[in-house]
């Protein structure tokens, strides 16, 4: 955010206000919604600058670096002050996209020029160590748990011991997209799970397992040991029904989602 507030340009003499006064008028403390998006972040800045309506073209007029004006108007009711404007859209730049600086205007009794910068930017989540599983599994069991939709051979279990297929059951796992953080809506989940658990040489237990929600939104919960009885962490990806459906294929698992696998992966 501070990057971001760099790129902005002031009138000049405008001094930085750590709230806005609302005997100036409240349109500005009622602008710059606040989006549901968990990965958005959000913060408003206020100023007051002299000479209100030449510091009001001046912003008008105003061209950022590294910015292009994306937006421009004004709003006002009756009785009303107007509320002026002035929008720029940055490039994004690694995992920060969606950058945009909003300027907010209005004209005081005083004459001066109330001013709020709100910054915007969208943070794009990164996928953590956590959620790669190591090449060189010696073996994969594969356990199915059909859900509460079926009442015979609810679980089964199928043993991976082929070099090949687990090379490419790992690239698959390896390939999910990370996981987007917040609450949405998701189709029905009949509450079956595909449980991966990857072995290796020298190791009794599995050193990563892979938890597959072939249903709702497809959750895919990786954990991972450093050792036998030491956990290093849990990530979440999405993309469990397309996994699941490929896994089941490869083995030849029947009904793997609990809704008689209509699903294509």
């Amino acid at each position: 955010m501070h990057q971001l507030f760099s790129s902005a340009r002031l009138p000049v003499g405008s001094r930085r206000l750590t709230r806005w006064p609302p005997a100036d008028g409240r349109a500005l403390l009622a602008t710059g919604g606040v989006s549901a998006d968990p990965d958005q972040f959000h913060q408003a800045r206020f100023y007051i600058a002299p000479h209100g309506v030449a510091a009001l073209a001046w912003v008008e007029g105003l061209s950022l670096r590294g910015g292009r004006r994306t937006s421009y108007g004004t709003g006002g009711g009756p009785g009303q002050p107007t509320t002026h404007f002035v929008g720029f859209t940055f490039a994004s730049s690694g995992v920060l996209a969606d950058a945009q600086l909003v300027y907010s205007m209005e004209v005081t009794a005083s004459g001066d020029l109330g001013l709020r910068i709100d910054a915007t930017v969208l943070w794009t989540p990164q996928k953590p160590r956590s959620a790669y599983v190591q090449a060189g599994a010696s073996r994969i069991d594969v356990v199915v748990n059909r859900g509460y939709n079926v009442s015979s051979h609810r679980v089964s279990t199928t043993h991976v011991s082929n070099a090949s297929l687990i090379r490419v059951i790992t690239a698959h796992v390896n390939a999910l997209d990370v996981a987007t953080p917040g609450v949405r809506s998701c189709p029905f989940d009949a509450g079956a799970t595909m449980t991966l658990s990857f072995f290796y040489a020298g190791h009794a237990r599995p050193l990563a397992v892979v938890v597959v929600d072939p249903g709702g939104c497809g959750v895919v919960s990786i954990t991972q040991s450093r050792a036998a009885d030491s956990s290093s962490g849990v990530a979440h990806d999405a993309g469990g029904t397309a996994l699941a459906a490929f896994v089941a294929r490869a083995l030849s698992i029947v009904n793997w989602n609990g809704l008689g696998s209509p699903v294509s992966g």
